[in-house]
């Protein structure tokens, strides 16, 4: 029986940044890092060009801080949108992949019923038989929780569907150069906690220091 392969999904938030302040970069990685990449603005384009393979079809789910044409307060998010969809389709071009860009509308404010509903709005987005990475660099403060909590649900509650990986981009203020982290193993640390919760192990704790301390190696 042939494998079913899975879908590959890309989700991000666009950067409400104004003009002029959202820079393309060169984000340092590791020698042996999948992120190398030349100039951008967006961390999602290196983890696509790191994971999409030649002929692939993949979907990019994009967050959209008030992305309403009739948004006239916060309009930066739908301006930088647009710069990321002209590198997407530069990148889709060298590489011969497929996408399809998908998004989603959030309100601009920390009202617990708009981060709920873009909750609701991200599982809605995501199905079986998928495999996620999830760029958690830009939003408010709360929207990376939102996100996280998004995964974990993906990653328990569908069917054959996993997370490939979460990363973010940082500035260094002090050398003034950028970096593209891979945070994955703190998203599946979490995950195993509330297995051994579930489980009601003896010593969780220890179990989780042995865990680190194989990460760390």
């Amino acid at each position: 029986m042939e494998k079913l392969k899975k879908t590959k999904k890309f989700i991000f938030t666009a950067p409400f940044q104004k003009e002029g302040q959202l820079n393309k970069v060169i984000y340092q990685t590791d020698e042996k890092s999948l992120f190398k990449y030349g100039e951008t603005s967006f961390p999602i384009i290196p983890a696509i060009n790191a994971y999409v393979e030649e002929n692939d079809k993949i979907e990019i789910i994009s967050i959209m801080t008030d992305c309403s044409p009739k948004s006239e307060d916060y309009p930066n998010s739908a301006k930088n949108y647009g710069r990321f969809k002209a590198e997407i389709k530069e990148l889709a071009k060298k590489n011969n992949f497929k996408y399809e860009l998908v998004e989603i509308a959030t309100p601009y404010n920390e009202r617990i019923q708009d981060h709920l509903q873009l909750y609701a709005d991200i599982i809605s987005k995501i199905g079986d038989d998928e495999i996620i990475y999830a760029d958690i660099t830009y939003g408010t403060k709360p929207t990376p929780i939102v996100l996280i909590m998004a995964l974990n649900y993906a990653y328990k509650l569908r069917k054959n569907t996993d997370i490939g990986a979460v990363i973010y981009g940082s500035f260094d203020p002090v050398t003034a150069n950028s970096y593209i982290h891979d945070v994955s193993p703190l998203f599946f640390m979490d995950a195993i906690s509330g297995t051994m919760a579930q489980l009601k192990l003896e010593n969780p704790g220890e179990r989780i220091k042995a865990l680190i301390e194989i990460n760390l190696k």
